[in-house]
């Protein structure tokens, strides 16, 4: 603050002396220091400080005067503890004198200082203030006034610190405030989070509650991951947590129309999976697909296999042709033991746990095999295995080929062996022969589709043996009409027209002669593949009265019925249609259910024949329920029914079985305590009606009906 001199009609002075006021409140200390105009006249300033107060003088040693100007500066210093912006400054007593040192008049007046406050803290807020991953909350700092120069720098920190915030915030130079970001880290728990602002020692503060992470899609699976075309699996997917409220809805799709997914399935509220069904369609190779689960922005993905359905059916034996096969095997392809490997384009085709020998590389025996198509060369070689060796076969064309072994005991007359073929996918056995007596060469021919593995097992003698794989395309021809014929006949005339005999099913008529043919399939005229079989129903004359006898009761065998029951055909509830030909089944009254489509437990059965996926399922009324089953051969069968209480250890039901055309009752037993699965057998013969009846728990149950 400049204290400036104006003289007036006195004269100039030649020193001064006055007292300034000021406010202890507003200031903590006063300076002075001497202006321009004294210090030109070399003055000096002499001033004593009081609280509040400062009493100076102007002098020198030398009497000139002070010209108008400013004649002292004063410094007040700002107490940091004022809130105040303007403080007044008064200048009292003041004193003038003359170089002759006397007096002059003099008069002075003050003024009002402003005091400019530095900007302090003045709110703190964030939006919004529920956050979770990945949610971000926008949080505003004010300050009181402008930020100074250079800006105003805030500190920040969390308690506790289960959210991610910058140490620090700055607001811009002449903003009064400014935004940043915090993310929330991820909880276990609903947990309150408490931010602090601070600023030249000012603290603000502001609530956050932090919330665990929503669900999120953790994975997506199928089972099983490999499957046959026409077959159905079933998907999972699984959350990182508990749907919330609403559950969840994920969205499924499949990269490939020959596996069917709906279109999203619901995760109910508190649970953190749920399935879904997956349907395939037949395909001719083996088909890779992607099904995909996506939810709140997340996709995971499973791969499923779908490969095409096998088959192989043995159509014969050729012992006539030997070792020359040029013009009758190998049109699409062959393999010769130590020689030659040209399969099929259709075809892939590789050998495990087998050897090669060669017991001569080159003969003129009829019996060895040619060494290529026309060829005059032959060569007596096998793949062979003390044991046994697979050929794996994969057509992958989708049609059906013919595919002929060719079988040679070379160097003795003692070997025999079993050829079997299975699907490859499944390892389910599709044809089982034995062969011996081989020592002049034969061909043992299949119609084979899909991929199959062909196993070859020593029976008898030094090694099983195969020489050559031949592969051929399947002609067509006509199935004669064998209706009407014996037996016999009709074998003969399916054999002349290239064809081979299938099933033979008896059943009574009363009239078709007992050892003719009722029926066939397919029927006369029909165009197949040469080597396909006929199914021919025969008849055993009219039909005799019905019949049941109880068997017994079998405990230990429980879910894995291959190899005991099934033999001729089998239902298996929710699951399997595969009666007898013998038989015409039909169930009126109950219902289907599935306690678990798939599962391991050894009381659920097998879904097939030498399958390693089981089912749950049964059968069920709460009331009775009626199967109808109609034995048309006019023979005797074992009928066993599967009785599995899986979920509880409360029900019993009784079991009756009636004439189907009286009603009379043949046989009545009662079962109970059937948890861990009981076949109930009889020997049945005719047309009957089994009654199932609850008696006590839930309903009464069946879970399979196996013929044999």
């Amino acid at each position: 603050m400049n204290l400036s001199l104006s003289a007036a009609g006195s004269g100039q002075p030649a020193s001064l002396e006055w007292t300034l006021n000021y406010s202890a409140t507003d200031f903590s200390s006063a300076g002075v220091e001497v202006g321009p105009a004294a210090a030109q006249a070399s003055k000096s300033v002499s001033c004593q400080n009081q609280t509040g107060s400062l009493t100076c003088m102007l002098w020198g040693l030398s009497s000139g005067i002070v010209s108008d100007g400013v004649v002292a500066t004063v410094s007040l210093n700002v107490s940091p503890s004022t809130s105040n912006t303007s403080s007044t400054v008064q200048i009292l007593s003041p004193t003038a004198a003359n170089p002759s040192a006397a007096a002059i008049s003099a008069s002075a007046s003050g003024g009002t200082v402003i005091i400019v406050q530095p900007p302090g803290l003045n709110g703190f807020s964030c939006s919004p203030i529920l956050i979770s991953p990945p949610i971000v909350s926008t949080c505003t700092v004010d300050l009181t006034s402008a930020a100074g120069s250079g800006g105003a720098t805030i500190t920040l920190n969390s308690s506790p610190a289960d959210v991610n915030i910058a140490s620090t915030v700055t607001v811009p130079q002449g903003a009064t405030s400014t935004t940043f970001s915090v993310t929330a880290k991820t909880v276990g728990t609903t947990t309150p989070v408490t931010l602090t602002a601070s600023y030249s020692g000012v603290n603000e503060t502001f609530g956050l509650t932090v919330n665990p992470p929503p669900a999120a899609l953790s994975s997506v699976s199928v089972n099983p991951a490999t499957i046959i075309g026409g077959q159905s699996g079933t998907g999972t997917v699984s959350l990182t947590a508990a749907a919330g409220s609403g559950g969840a809805v994920v969205s499924i799709s499949s990269s490939n129309s020959d596996a069917t997914v709906p279109a999203s399935v619901a995760i109910p509220q508190g649970s953190t999976s749920a399935t879904f069904s997956v349907t395939t369609g037949s395909v001719t190779t083996a088909t890779s697909i992607t099904l995909t689960a996506s939810y709140a922005g997340i996709a995971q993905t499973a791969a499923l296999m779908v490969n095409p359905v096998s088959s192989a059916t043995y159509t014969g034996l050729d012992t006539t042709t030997q070792g020359t096969w040029t013009g009758k095997y190998g049109a699409d392809g062959y393999l010769i033991a130590n020689d030659a490997t040209n399969p099929p384009a259709y075809a892939t085709v590789s050998l495990t746990g087998d050897a090669l020998t060669s017991w001569a590389a080159s003969t003129l025996s009829a019996i060895a095999l040619q060494d290529s198509s026309g060829s005059s060369f032959r060569i007596a070689s096998c793949y062979h295995s003390t044991t046994s060796f697979n050929i794996n076969v994969n057509l992958t064309d989708g049609n059906t080929h013919r595919i002929a072994l060719y079988l040679l005991d070379w160097d003795s007359t003692t070997r025999s062996e079993t050829i079997s073929i299975l699907d490859a996918a499944s390892n389910t056995v599709l044809n089982t022969e034995t062969f011996s007596s081989f020592h002049n060469g034969e061909y043992a021919v299949w119609n084979v589709q899909g991929n199959v593995i062909i196993q070859v097992t020593r029976t008898a003698g030094a090694n099983a043996v195969v020489s050559g794989i031949f592969f051929d395309p399947i002609s067509a021809t006509s199935v004669p009409n064998v209706v009407g014929d014996s037996q016999a006949a009709a074998t003969t005339a399916i054999t002349v027209a290239d064809l081979a005999v299938g099933t033979v099913t008896n059943q009574s008529s009363s009239t078709v002669a007992s050892g003719d043919v009722i029926s066939e399939s397919p029927v006369a005229g029909t165009m197949v593949t040469a080597g396909s079989a006929v199914n021919l129903v025969v008849s055993t004359g009219p039909a005799g009265e019905a019949s049941a006898t109880y068997v017994g009761l079998d405990t230990t065998t429980q879910g894995t019925w291959t190899g005991k029951y099934g033999a001729d055909g089998y239902l298996i509830a929710d699951d399997a249609t595969n009666p007898p030909a013998y038989a015409t089944v039909s169930l009126t009254g109950d219902a289907l259910y599935a306690w678990a489509a798939s599962t391991s437990s050894a009381i659920a059965l097998q879904d097939s024949s030498g399958s390693s996926f089981r089912i749950a399922s049964c059968y069920y009324s709460t009331t009775s329920f009626n199967i109808n089953v109609n034995l048309t051969d006019g023979n005797t069968h074992r009928i066993a029914l599967y009785l599995l209480d899986w979920d509880s250890t409360t029900r019993s039901e009784t079991i009756s079985i009636l004439d189907a055309a009286s009603n009379t009752v043949l046989n009545t037993e009662t079962f109970s305590s059937f948890h861990n699965g009981d076949y109930a057998v009889w020997n049945v013969q005719g047309n009957v009606i089994i009654q199932v009846t609850r008696t006590a728990g839930a309903n009464a149950v069946v879970s399979g009906i196996f013929f044999k």
